[in-house]
């Protein structure tokens, strides 16, 4: 009897033991391949797009305004007539100038044909040497009023020509600031109208003095392309070149002004426009590119998760360059044909097992 009760212990007690726990799964991941393509190495900085030429136009005449040729806020063609000025005051200034001058031409004549007629006289001493001296006097002094007065002449016809303005250049007016009737002032205080160049159209920006050797270094060997945009992605880009760096640095915040010119044939860069700027410095051909999310960042440093063969990763650490977008270039610790863990870091250690879920492509409409 007690023999069964022991057994029956035993029993009892084997069944209580614990089971041991169910092997945990491996974790899961997405993976990525490693991306290798040539990638801009650039500076970014904010920048402003500024008027290739920025004109006022002003009256260089006091008169009443007869004509305005212009829509404002449209594009206007260099030559284009756009303002005219009463010029009726100025053709009477014309013809009393072109009257001095013809009067001042006959006296001159008379006095010539005079001192001609009397030059033969005065060396037979029957005109004295001082009424003849007189006489050349009088050709010099008329032959100089008739200048002065070719002079005034010339005055009076580019003050009529004032009272027609054109367009200096391709551009795009601005707001009408006067009308019919309206009274201009001479000596430029009164603005008609504003003009702004924009094809070509310059972007203003600056960038560190650290940047200034390698800036003039590539500029001594070629051209630097510059490209803005209205957003950071840069997913829509104008492509330029620099044109202009200014002759000194800004002691107070150690930047220097940079100018580039673009083309802007579309239209579509307007002055004082706020947009991102990129200084193309070179092309880093054959870069190794991963998504950003796929790189570790420690104490120790930078480091990814790469797959060896079918179900296990390597941790390795990595020297990272620029961001191109959502994208990072590895400049050391890959190779093209790595595979490396886009999500499910957190659960990993080097040498873990995986279970990949998804391997994650990319088009070239994401660089």
């Amino acid at each position: 009897m007690k023999m069964v009760k022991y057994a029956l212990l035993l029993t009892l007690l084997a069944s209580c033991a614990k089971k041991p726990p169910a092997e945990r799964p491996p974790p899961s991941v997405i993976i990525t391949p490693v991306v290798q393509r040539d990638v801009p190495i650039f500076i970014e900085a904010p920048g402003h797009i500024e008027a290739y030429n920025n004109v006022e136009l002003r009256s260089q005449v006091t008169g009443v305004v007869t004509g305005v040729y212009y829509d404002q806020g449209t594009e206007v063609d260099e030559g284009q007539l756009l303002v005219t000025i009463d010029k009726r005051p100025f053709e009477a200034s014309v013809k009393e100038a072109e009257a001095d001058v013809a009067r001042s031409m006959a006296s001159l004549k008379y006095a010539q044909d005079t001192t001609r007629r009397n030059t033969p006289l005065v060396q037979e001493d029957y005109v004295s040497q001082d009424a003849y001296d007189n006489l050349v006097t009088n050709v010099l002094v008329d032959d100089a009023t008739v200048k002065a007065n070719l002079a005034q002449l010339d005055i009076a016809k580019v003050n009529l020509d004032y009272c027609t303005i054109d367009a200096p250049m391709d551009s795009i007016a601005g707001e009408r600031l006067v009308d019919v009737g309206n009274l201009v002032l001479e000596d430029g205080q009164s603005t008609l109208v504003v003009l702004n160049q924009i094809k070509p159209i310059y972007c203003s920006f600056s960038v560190s003095e650290r940047y200034f050797s390698k800036i003039q270094s590539k500029l001594r060997h070629g051209t630097l392309e510059t490209h803005v945009s209205y957003t950071n992605d840069f997913k829509e880009i104008w492509k330029g070149e620099v044109e202009f760096i200014d002759n000194a640095v800004d002691e107070t915040t150690g930047m220097i002004k940079i100018k580039s010119t673009f083309p802007n044939m579309d239209k579509a860069l307007w002055p004082g426009i706020f947009v991102y700027t990129r200084l193309i410095l070179e092309i880093d051909k054959g870069a190794l590119l991963v998504p950003t999310g796929a790189v570790v960042t420690t104490q120790k440093g930078k480091h990814l998760f790469v797959m060896r063969g079918r179900d296990s990763v390597e941790q390795v650490d990595v020297e990272v360059g620029q961001i191109e977008n959502d994208f990072i270039i590895i400049k050391k610790g890959l190779k093209p044909d790595e595979k490396v863990v886009l999500s499910g870091q957190l659960n990993l250690a080097d040498g873990s097992k995986v279970t990949v879920t998804k391997e994650q492509t990319f088009s070239d409409e994401s660089f």
